[in-house]
This record gives C-alpha cells, structure tokens and sequence, in this order.
C-alpha cells in the first residue's frame, strides 16, 4: 500500500512532478494567447485542467 502523500513528503527522497501544463492548454486551442497569459484570461480552462489532474490521481498541483 502506498504510503500517504503528507509522509512521502518527509522521507528523505525526492518527488518528482510534472503536470505538463502547456500541453493541456494546447488542447484548448488558443493559438493568438501566450500560454503565461491563461491565468488571467482563461481561468475557467486553468481550473477545468486542474480538477482533471485531480480526478486522474494526482496528490500535487
């Protein structure tokens, strides 16, 4: 069984990440928007891509 995130936090090992953001924005298509910019005008898809990661599993975001 997998150990909770909070503990695996404090083993002495590293985490490793990685959410690949600008290629789920990419599937939005925004082509005329830098992807730094999606914050601001976009929060809606932001959020969506969050709670996708979420509900695949992820522990970090």
């Amino acid at each position: 069984m997998k150990k909770p995130f909070l503990e695996r936090l404090l083993d002495d090992r590293p985490i490793i990440c990685d959410g690949a953001m600008g290629t789920m924005l990419d599937l939005y298509e925004y082509p005329e928007q830098p992807r730094c910019i999606h914050n601001i005008l976009n929060p809606d898809i932001v959020a969506r891509i969050h709670r996708e990661y979420i509900e695949a599993g992820a522990e970090k975001i």
